[in-house]
């Protein structure tokens, strides 16, 4: 599991390395104009202002800074996140940080400029978080968020607009601990006054297993053969959501077969893949999975890496713009751990509850790219 936290530049020489790297993007080349003095004078160029740089483990792999305009007035400048690690979420933290930061420092706005034809991801990223466009020149956009403003403050914090969640429980047993992080979830929803339509696949009775005939509509890509009428009313449920939200336990690193049968029956030719398919383009798509064993191990976060490969990377992929994982770890019952096990029953259902009730779209504060965050 990444670990990603923002610190103060320390080191000179990683600062610059993250600054020539990020100078090489094609057609950012304005926005280096005395790159030289800069690097050359860090401490004089950001005197009164910040440099940080965000780790992943220990890598130094995106930074931002905050340039002193004025008493009240900083610039924020030079974010970036390398190629390697983008699609982690990592903009939106190192921006709210860099806010945070100002705002520690006494400076009551932000200002900043983009080249959206370049920074295109930048740009909405910075539309999202509450910055307001100035002025435009010469495909050079300025903009500003005042720091002071519960307002601006919105769109770090703030709740949007009510969505529509579909939610995908799969366990077999109502006395689970996945079934009760099913329940808070849902009870964060309607605190939020969220809308949510819930196929629970053991409860309803799910049919898991591929007929004959949808094996050969699929398997020689028969886009006019019927499909199912239950398939059928599980993408219609997906195609009138926001989010999707899949709730289950780890089963020898795999979901439960059932739900592995409802992505093979309802993935059909035509609705999730092919030239001209119907399913939407969900906004995010969120993974609730409950494990016996300890991501403290290595074993268990290869199985992660492994799940992830599976849900995120094949059965998702771009069907939502937005991907979060998070895991709840170290459910086993014995072994020695039931004091452990309820005190993180309480934690973990509290962080469940919050998940539903401060949901949010893509546009509301991320960073618009498929990224991960697993929590435990």
């Amino acid at each position: 599991m990444d670990r990603f936290t923002v610190k103060d530049y320390y080191d000179v020489d990683v600062v610059k390395n993250l600054f020539k790297e990020y100078s090489q993007i094609k057609g950012a080349e304005s926005c280096f104009v005395s790159f030289d003095r800069e690097l050359n004078d860090l401490a004089g160029y950001y005197s009164g202002g910040a440099v940080l740089i965000g780790y992943e483990e220990e890598n130094p792999v995106a930074c931002i800074a905050i340039r002193k305009v004025s008493d009240i007035t900083c610039e924020g400048k030079r974010l970036f996140i390398k190629p390697d690690y983008r699609g982690k979420g990592y903009a939106r933290i190192m921006l709210k940080a860099m806010t945070d930061k100002a705002s520690e420092m006494g400076f009551k706005e932000v200002v900043f400029t983009t080249k959206p034809d370049v920074m295109s991801v930048g740009y909405g990223l910075y539309k999202r978080m509450g910055f307001e466009e100035l002025s435009k020149e010469s495909g050079i956009v300025s903009m500003r968020i005042d720091l002071s403003s519960p307002i601006k403050k919105y769109g770090f914090y703030g709740r949007g607009k009510r969505m529509k969640v579909f939610v995908v429980y799969c366990h077999p047993s109502s006395s689970s601990f996945t079934c009760s992080v099913k329940e808070e979830f849902i009870r964060g929803l309607k605190d939020a006054g969220h809308s949510y339509e819930i196929s629970d696949l053991y409860g309803d009775g799910f049919n898991p297993v591929m007929s004959e005939e949808e094996y050969l509509r699929e398997g020689f890509y028969r886009i006019d053969d019927p499909i199912a009428e239950d398939v059928r009313k599980e993408q219609q449920k997906i195609n009138e959501a926001d989010i999707i939200v899949f709730i289950y336990p780890d089963f020898w690193t795999a979901a439960p077969a059932m739900l592995e049968g409802w992505f093979q029956r309802v993935w059909t030719y035509g609705f999730a893949y092919g030239d001209n398919r119907g399913m939407k383009t969900l906004d995010k798509a969120i993974f609730l999975i409950t494990m016996g064993g300890s991501l403290n191990e290595e074993i268990r976060r290869s199985q992660l890496e492994a799940m992830r490969t599976v849900m995120i990377g094949d059965r998702i992929r771009d069907r939502a713009r937005q991907c979060e994982v998070y895991v709840f770890d170290e459910m086993t019952r014995g072994y020695g751990n039931t004091g452990n096990r309820e005190n993180r029953i309480k934690v973990f259902l509290r962080k469940a509850y919050d998940l539903g009730k401060e949901v949010k779209t893509a546009e509301e504060g991320d960073d618009g790219d498929n990224y991960e965050e697993s929590w435990n």
